[in-house]
């Protein structure tokens, strides 16, 4: 596979806009946008003529024939390729097109075959006869346009008609597209670089030059790339095109297996740069520590991360060296930490905490950046990360942030746990969106019963437009309070009910059921000063429709009622107020417990006068009389004279 015509230094990375692969005796030109066939383009530049030259090597047995195919939905034909056809016709060739179902009888004599963005499927038999065709020698003269497929098909672009057949030929369209800040006609880019100045933009030769450069210049390689700008962008652009290449290169016909297995020898080979170990200068050296995290996250995006192929990163990525910490969050939750090995012990603990607390939930995510201590590199290659992944801020444990509104009392905690509960939340809840229609319907009816109330969300000091306008932020600006300390959320959930907004307790339903997955204990959270995780197991009991009705634990004792709506009608509560009890002071719930018959029992040694640690409880039914009218609301009882 060659690059024939790419963007600049100025453009994106990947730019790659025409490619040439080559299978058995054949070839296929590929073009990025499926307008490089139509009339407009090939009136400007040299398009028509690189079209021409294209089409004229590629039929190597001289038939003078080349023909569109139109049954798949293609944009290109005859009579909306008017210039490209009469070109071709003044050279004498024999233009047709060919509808319907293509045989190995449609294609006979023909030296050029040229499909124009298709978007009805092909089927295994045509993508068997042209796969055949071309190894047998004739050409194909493709275009497409991969970013619109999505949007307007709702189908993954792995289904997109030209990367099917694209698959068979080493061949991919992107979601993406280039834009060129300097070189435009009339809003377009101009793409002005050629083969094979090119080259870079492909997986294949920008591997071929990050090994020349590492031969000639080994354990210099540092000090070489420091005083040399040119050295510096080539070397950049390389990782970024192997990287699309990890993360791209068709599977079919093993084209990404073989690719990969290069990649991993070159990394393994190269452990001072490339290995887990090695500590970077970010602000000196920021094209290695960017760029061994760009290489690192494209292995794990590469294929599925079963164990088998974790086992086989852990020896291309040696981990040997490292802190423990890293292989460990690795090999057992499949998430590359890419820090530049800079987080402190607590800083990981508490992300392994926090993942093997959720190891159950989904996630979209197969690492985790720390962009700040990676450093910043021009060109910027900071996008060339594949897979899913978050991103989390370089903060110490230190800065605290109380993450509760205004009535309830403040909880300060470390910025950095919240980001990271935050972060992974949207891992969380982009996985289970795309998993569980269930999920999916009950976050979007939340949304729409709290409307535009402020105070009927959990995250009230975040206004309720907000949440609107940006539903993706929902569920993990809710883990912000809720994995910082679970009690502590529901008692806001708690006080707005009271108030008359019942939206917020259902929100604290939804977090229980997220990350317990609906099963039963299911964990509830709470995060120390400094950052430490702790989970405790709530009992759960629920109706016949699944829902929730009752909660047990240390932390929480909750009853609910539903009226026809789903709406809470009744609520009792106990939780836990303030830090836990030295002492191991513990609440539990009634074995069955009812609106009526709601009692809780209290267990462990009296508290000392000083000790700190309170129960709230709550009863209130909006249909029946309390049974006890001081607990119409709230109730504050002091651990420290109360008798247990």
């Amino acid at each position: 596979v060659h690059g024939m015509v790419s963007g600049d230094d100025d453009t994106p990375l990947p730019s790659l806009i025409c490619l040439l692969s080559t299978l058995g005796k054949g070839h296929a030109l590929a073009w990025g946008h499926d307008s490089f066939l139509m009339d407009k383009p090939n009136r400007l530049f040299d398009t028509l003529k690189l079209n021409i030259q294209a089409v004229v090597w590629m039929d190597g047995a001289g038939t003078k024939k080349a023909a569109f195919l139109t049954g798949h939905g293609e944009g290109a034909r005859t009579s909306r390729s008017r210039v490209l056809t009469s070109a071709l016709r003044a050279r004498g060739y024999k233009v047709t097109n060919i509808p319907g179902r293509v045989t190995a009888s449609s294609l006979s004599g023909i030296g050029v075959v040229i499909i124009g963005n298709a978007v009805k499927d092909f089927t295994a038999s045509e993508l068997n006869v042209l796969e055949t065709y071309v190894k047998n020698g004739g050409g194909l003269l493709l275009a497409g346009l991969g970013w619109f497929w999505k949007p307007y098909h709702h189908r993954p672009l792995d289904q997109y008609p030209m990367n099917v057949l694209g698959e068979r030929l080493g061949i991919r369209w992107l979601g993406g597209f280039v834009v060129d800040p300097t070189n435009k006609y009339n809003g377009n880019t101009v793409f002005h670089t050629f083969y094979p100045n090119c080259d870079l933009q492909l997986p294949g030769g920008a591997l071929a030059r990050l090994q020349a450069m590492l031969a000639s210049q080994g354990s210099n390689l540092g000090t070489h790339l420091a005083g040399n700008a040119a050295a510096r962008k080539d070397y950049l652009l390389a990782v970024a095109s192997v990287a699309a290449g990890e993360a791209h290169t068709p599977l079919k016909n093993g084209w990404r297996a073989a690719f990969d297995a290069q990649v991993r020898a070159f990394l393994a080979k190269y452990p001072r740069w490339y290995g887990s170990a090695p500590q970077f200068d970010q602000a000196r050296e920021p094209w290695f520590s960017l760029g061994r995290a760009v290489l690192q996250s494209s292995l794990a995006a590469a294929f599925p991360l079963n164990t088998a192929r974790v086992n086989t990163l852990v020896k291309a990525l040696n981990f040997k060296w490292t802190n423990p910490d890293y292989k460990e969050i690795f090999t057992k939750y499949k998430i590359l930490l890419l820090d530049n090995r800079r987080l402190q012990g607590d800083q990981r603990k508490f992300i392994k905490d926090l993942l093997g607390a959720t190891r159950n939930v989904p996630r979209t995510m197969r690492r985790i950046t720390v962009k700040g201590f990676l450093g910043k590199t021009s060109p910027d290659i900071s996008k060339s990360f594949f897979g899913g992944g978050v991103n989390i801020f370089r903060v110490s444990m230190r800065p605290l942030e109380n993450g509760f509104p205004k009535d309830v009392r403040p909880l300060r905690r470390p910025v950095f746990a919240i980001v990271v509960a935050h972060e992974t939340a949207h891992s969380f809840d982009a996985r289970m969106l795309a998993l569980s229609p269930i999920y999916k319907a009950w976050r979007k009816s939340l949304l729409q019963d709290a409307g535009y109330d402020d105070l009927q969300y959990l995250r009230s000091m975040v206004r309720a437009s907000f949440f609107q306008k940006n539903p993706q932020e929902f569920v993990a600006s809710m883990a912000n309070q809720w994995v910082m300390d679970s009690a502590h959320t529901m008692e806001v959930g708690v006080t707005r009910w009271l108030a008359g907004k019942g939206e917020p307790i259902l929100q604290c339903l939804f977090m229980l059921d997220l990350y317990g997955q609906k099963k039963s204990p299911a964990p509830l959270f709470r995060t120390s000063i400094k950052g430490v995780l702790s989970t405790i197991p709530a009992v759960l009991t629920r109706d016949t429709g699944g829902r929730v009705t009752a909660i047990s634990s240390p932390e929480a004792c909750l009853h609910v009622r539903y009226d026809n709506h789903s709406k809470a009608a009744g609520l009792a509560a106990a939780l836990r107020y303030g830090e836990p009890s030295p002492l191991g002071v513990e609440m539990r719930a009634s074995s069955a417990p009812t609106l009526g018959n709601f009692s809780f029992a209290l267990t462990g040694k009296a508290p000392a006068a000083n000790a700190q640690g309170f129960l709230l409880l709550s009863f209130k039914d909006d249909d029946r009389a309390s049974p006890d009218p001081a607990l119409a609301g709230r109730v504050y009882v002091d651990l420290s004279t109360a008798l247990v």
